[in-house]
């Protein structure tokens, strides 16, 4: 009887699924004002970007965090179509549109965010801005 005790307790699991707590996902907004533009197509805050690149590397590390996202807009609120969630140490965020895919992102470097080889069209209608944060 008690070997029958032993083995039914023993066969008695319990799965219990913890659900991990991740935090807040990163999510970012945007303001700009068309005043300052000499492009014929500028952006506004009534006419903002549908989406734009971000870098991420932590401040203290200078380690990559993510690479050249796109963040799109979703109702006035840019989110990634990967989730990242804010770490415990804090991050240095870098944004771009309009760049023409000519950036160089090296968190460790003197300069860690350079635009390479951006040339402003000689065309004004085909004129867009360049938008930097």
């Amino acid at each position: 009887m008690g070997a029958l005790a032993v083995l039914s307790l023993a066969a008695c699991t319990k799965s219990e699924v913890v659900e991990l707590n991740k935090g807040n996902e990163i999510s970012l907004t945007a303001v700009t004002g068309k005043n300052l533009t000499k492009a014929a197509d500028g952006y506004c805050n009534s006419s903002l970007p549908g989406d734009f690149q971000v870098w991420a590397s932590t401040t203290t590390g200078k380690k990559v965090y993510f690479n050249n996202e796109t963040y799109t807009d979703y109702s006035g609120t840019y989110k990634s179509a990967t989730a990242h969630y804010w770490p415990a140490e804090n991050l240095d965020f870098f944004a771009a549109k309009n760049h023409n895919g000519d950036v160089t992102f090296n968190p460790s470097a003197a300069v860690p965010f350079k635009f390479t080889g951006y040339t402003v069209n000689p065309t004004v209608s085909a004129q867009t801005d360049l938008i930097y944060a």
